[in-house]
């Protein structure tokens, strides 16, 4: 069976090759390795809205079912107008590197109080197959931001740089393969009922 993550994201694309690989047996691709160059847009107003829009986009040009992929980030403490959402990447009101984009969320986040910096990450994923179907799981996991960036940044991902686990209260970095999934329990939890639902339609095969 043959997977395409919609993502240009190496670090996004790690993270959800090896979940998948918990899940089932599949060959697993890039958008690079089957030549998908378009770039789906990214205007929808949830995280629902644009993992949807990148599946759909992605297995239409590449004929392969295809993992979308959106996040979207709150922190309660912070106003309506000032939450990143769906746009963490463009918070700034630009596309930002990682460097960038680090910088930004450390000028909101120490004006906070310690006891202010908790957040919540929300992953929509959503399953597009060629013959039109889809599937869609979300999952929600709560992290702590600190003022204290753990570097070196990680390419991709440059704001776990700043997130604590809130049960362990170590840097998400610092974290043991094992605490990282358990950090991340329910993601993996979604991404496996999500290729289990695409499984159940018999369209996907192993």
């Amino acid at each position: 069976m043959r997977i395409l993550i919609g993502t240009r994201n190496p670090a996004k694309f790690q993270r959800y090759q090896t979940m998948i690989r918990q899940c089932l047996k599949a060959d697993i691709y890039s958008l690079s390795d089957v030549d998908v160059t378009e770039v789906a847009i990214e205007d929808g107003l949830t995280a629902e809205e644009n993992a949807r829009k990148k599946a759909r986009l992605y297995t239409q040009l590449s004929g392969m079912p295809t993992l979308g992929i959106d996040e979207a980030l709150t922190l309660p403490e912070l106003s309506q107008e000032e939450q990143p959402g769906v746009y963490v990447r463009r918070y700034s009101g630009k596309e930002a590197t990682d460097d960038e984009l680090l910088s930004f969320f450390l000028s909101k986040i120490a004006r906070l109080p310690a006891s202010q910096r908790h957040a919540i990450w929300t992953y929509a994923l959503c399953v597009a197959l060629p013959n039109g179907e889809e599937f869609f799981e979300q999952a929600h996991v709560q992290v702590l931001f600190t003022d204290t960036p753990r570097l070196p940044l990680m390419s991709g991902y440059p704001l776990s740089s700043l997130l604590i686990d809130p049960t362990l209260m170590k840097p998400v970095l610092d974290c043991t393969p094992e605490e990282e999934q358990n950090r991340l329990r329910p993601l993996f939890h979604a991404v496996n009922t999500l290729f289990q639902l695409a499984f159940t339609t018999g369209v996907i095969h192993r």
